[in-house]
This record gives C-alpha cells, sequence and structure tokens, in this order.
C-alpha cells in the first residue's frame, strides 16, 4: 500500500512542476501587457524617443507625458 503511494506522488510531480512553471509564466505575461499602455513621463521632446513610435510619427512631450504624433 505505501509502495503504490509513493508510485502515485512520484508520477503526480510533473505535474505539479509543470503547473508551477505554466503559472509563473502566466503572471509574468500578465505584468508585461498590464504595464505596456503606461505612458513615459518627461519634460522636453528630447525625453521621448523616436523609436517607440510607427513610422511617419515622432515622440512630443505634452502634459508631461510622451505622446507619438
Amino acid at each position: 500500500m505505501i509502495y503504490l503511494y509513493y508510485i502515485q506522488r512520484r508520477n503526480n510531480m510533473p505535474g505539479i512542476s509543470k503547473f508551477v512553471y505554466v503559472m509563473v509564466l502566466f503572471f509574468s505575461l500578465l505584468i508585461v501587457v498590464i504595464n505596456i499602455d503606461a505612458y513615459r513621463s518627461c519634460k522636453t521632446d528630447d525625453d521621448c524617443p523616436d523609436y517607440l513610435c510607427t513610422s511617419p510619427k515622432i515622440g512630443k512631450c505634452m502634459d508631461n507625458d510622451c505622446y507619438c504624433i
């Protein structure tokens, strides 16, 4: 009986490890998605990088936030 319990526990360990790995991956992606919409604070137009904007637009500082115009 004890041997059977040991085998069942050993068979569940990879499943538990996969579950923990998937949860860590999911929460890390969730944090990235939550912060992706955050505005950059700025004081001048030089604080806003142009590489964050699509091709014809450039970064401008308005109301202490960077916007692509």
